[in-house]
């Protein structure tokens, strides 16, 4: 997600949007308290992401130390790794290895005992 796709973020309970229109009634009262992000998808389609109040609080809390986290000022990406981004799938991928071989060396020593 780059920074300025953050900062460009927009209410998710916006009566002239189309996608709100198609909600029902329970999900228009959660999208209320939400905002959206549009990031770049695959084939560089639009996607909206539904942020909720906690998280964003979290992601400003994030721009406001970037400076103290040492990520360079030119760095375009929220969650910037030197001059380039995270692989978040690569990312998830290895820790759920490892979560996923500590549980299963954790079953198989309960089931030898």
């Amino acid at each position: 997600m780059l920074l300025e796709d953050f900062n460009q973020r927009f209410p998710a309970s916006d009566d002239n949007n189309e996608l709100y229109r198609s909600l029902s009634i329970p999900e228009k009262a959660l999208s209320s308290k939400c905002t959206c992000v549009m990031i770049r998808g695959k084939r560089n389609r639009p996607l909206i992401v539904l942020i909720g109040q906690t998280e964003e609080k979290c992601l400003s809390l994030l721009i406001k130390y970037r400076s103290q986290a040492q990520t360079s000022p030119t760095n375009p990406f929220l969650f910037g790794y030197f001059e380039h981004h995270i692989n978040a799938s690569e990312a998830l991928r290895k820790i759920s290895a490892n979560t996923l071989q500590q549980w299963f060396r954790r079953s198989i020593v309960q089931t030898v005992k």
